[in-house]
């Protein structure tokens, strides 16, 4: 990733360089999301997961981390489906064309 290629290594293979969540975050909201998922690691699921909003369980299995990655980024998806679905408030009677007028 971003990290390695800067030369910077995480501590423990618990962290994550925040350019390489960002990154699994933006795959997640693509097609991309499953090899996204398999081919990250436990650190950098955790740290995902965590910048969306959820701690990891100490001892937690790989499937499961997976497993709340596809929960968060479905919630993430219908929050930003319902955000592109708000529309201006109806106009009012006398600002709207009559037929024949558009």
């Amino acid at each position: 990733g971003a990290c390695a290629e800067r030369g910077a290594r995480p501590e423990t293979p618990q962290l994550a360089c925040a350019s390489d969540v960002d990154r699994l975050v933006a795959r997640c909201m693509t097609h991309e999301r499953p090899a996204a998922l398999v081919q990250a690691s436990a650190g950098l699921l955790d740290a995902a997961s965590a910048l969306l909003g959820e701690e990891a369980l100490l001892g937690e299995k790989r499937s499961d981390k997976i497993r709340r990655m596809l929960r968060l980024t479905d919630e993430l998806r219908r929050y930003n489906a319902g955000l592109t679905k708000q529309v201006l408030p109806p106009l009012p009677e006398t600002e709207r064309l009559a037929p024949g007028e558009g």
